[in-house]
This record gives C-alpha cells, structure tokens and sequence, in this order.
C-alpha cells in the first residue's frame, strides 16, 4: 500500500522548535541553489496555526513546491504538506519524492555542518506492521482477520473488542485508524462500509477506555 511519506526533525542540541526554525533557515542559506526560505509564508503559516512552523521554497526542480513543516509539540517538526507552484496538484509518487528528498538533504547538511539532527522518513509502502508495529498487539489483529472477521458475529466482535483492549494498554503511538482503514480496502479487499464499521468501533473503544482510565 503505497503512502505519504512522514518526515520529521528534531535538533539534539536543543529541543525547542524555535531553535529548529533557525536550523532550517542555515540549512536554505547552505544550499541556495535548492532551497528558499520563505520568510513572510512562514510568518503567515505560524500565525494560521498558532504553532512554530517554516515554509522553503524547492526552487530547482519542477513544479518547485512549498515545503510547509510544523510542530505538534514544541520540539521536533515534521513536514505538513507539500504544496506545488507550478501545477494544480502532484501525485503520491512526486510528494514522496520530494518529502525523501529533502531529508537525505538534511542528513547531508547535517553531516557537513557538524549539526546533530534526526530525521526520520517513513516508508512509502506501508503494512499492517507499520500500522500496529507493537507484535502482541499486532497478533491479536492478525487473530481477528483469521476467522470471520466482517461477519459481525459476536465471537468476531470480540476478538476485536479483545484487540481494542491490547492497543490501548501496549501501543505507544496513537493508532492511525485512517492508514488501518485503507489496508483493509486496498489490500485485505475489505467493503469500503466493513472497513468504516470496524476503525469505528476502534476509535470508540480506544476513548471509551480513556475515559474510563481517567476515573
């Protein structure tokens, strides 16, 4: 299954995303003939999102997109969207290309510079162990999907309801049950409403058990 490709920085030496903004204006200022950064955009995006964020210019290769990458928590930033000038809109394939771009170009001016980053780029083919990476939990899917699983019959259901509960106590991310949705419709052949009933009822769950945690 074929996805957007997740990139995302952090900066070892301080991690505020404020310090990463000024990383990322001396990494366009170190490559000049690739990137710009686009300071008024920049300022705009910030104000538009209430949070730290940069937009650079890809300016060498067609359709010379925006790069817009922002902060969920104050401290790494990953990139938001990628946004052509050039045409109206790119394909999965091209954004890809972009998005792995300019993290190799980072690991490089990071390298050159001495400067300490991470930067993580997801895969763009994505499986059901990049969705639920944590293997007990993952097995306890794979369990669900080996019986019957859109036959709603409530031994199924179970079994489901029995993953519900390993995701909320071992995954250390949130499950992204828009990526879960897909995999079952793209790969699995899942019906399109089997696919919706089923990340639902894991959404629901998931809060349930949040808010019963809470008390």
């Amino acid at each position: 299954m074929i996805v957007h490709q997740e990139v995302t920085i952090r900066y070892k030496n301080d991690p505020d995303s404020r310090a990463l903004i000024q990383v990322l204006i001396d990494f366009c200022t170190a490559m000049p003939e690739r990137y710009l950064y686009l300071q008024q955009q920049s300022h705009n995006y910030q104000q538009r999102i209430s949070a730290d964020a940069v937009m650079v210019h890809r300016h060498d290769r067609t359709p010379h997109p925006a790069i817009a990458l922002a902060s969920r928590d104050g401290a790494a930033m990953y990139i938001s969207n990628i946004v052509p000038q050039a045409v109206s809109e790119i394909d999965i394939g091209t954004y890809n290309s972009f998005a792995s771009e300019f993290a190799t170009d980072l690991r490089t001016f990071s390298r050159a510079t001495k400067t300490p980053l991470t930067v993580q780029c997801t895969s763009a083919e994505f499986t059901l162990k990049d969705i639920i990476p944590a293997p007990k939990t993952r097995s306890f899917f794979e369990r669900f999907l080996a019986h019957h699983p859109t036959s709603r019959h409530p031994c199924d259901i179970r079994r489901l309801d029995v993953f519900i509960c390993m995701a909320f106590r071992y995954c250390r991310r949130t499950l992204n049950c828009h990526r879960l949705q897909r995999y079952l419709i793209e790969i699995l052949h899942w019906s399109p409403e089997d696919a919706e009933w089923c990340c639902n009822r894991i959404l629901t769950g998931l809060e349930i058990l949040e808010i019963d945690r809470r008390f």
